[in-house]
């Protein structure tokens, strides 16, 4: 919460609107493509929980969503392993969206 404070001037108790209006959750009915997210569980940028809530409610729209979660990485990814892992599902997704083979 100390993150989002410096960029909407105060709390969410006292700027409640700019909060809202700045949560991607209330604008989860607008997403058309499919979307990949990408999180490491360690990351202090973008916390878990926030990633997990617009997983769920893609999936609870019916949104076409993939949620690859990375054990012990933060905002980027620096383990190896992880990077191929990435790596590998992102080009797959990418073929899949992007080169027609798409339902």
């Amino acid at each position: 919460m100390d993150r989002g404070r410096g960029w909407h001037d105060g709390s969410p108790w006292k700027f409640r609107e700019r909060y809202l209006e700045n949560s991607p959750i209330f604008y989860l009915d607008r997403v058309q493509t499919p979307l990949l997210i990408v999180q490491g569980t360690k990351d202090p940028a973008v916390l878990p929980f926030l990633s997990d809530q617009v997983f769920a409610g893609l999936k609870y729209l019916g949104k076409e969503a993939l949620y690859l979660k990375y054990e012990g990485e933060g905002h980027g990814l620096t383990y190896y392993a992880t990077q191929l892992d990435y790596c590998k599902r992102m080009i797959e997704w990418f073929d899949e969206h992007l080169n027609g083979a798409h339902k």
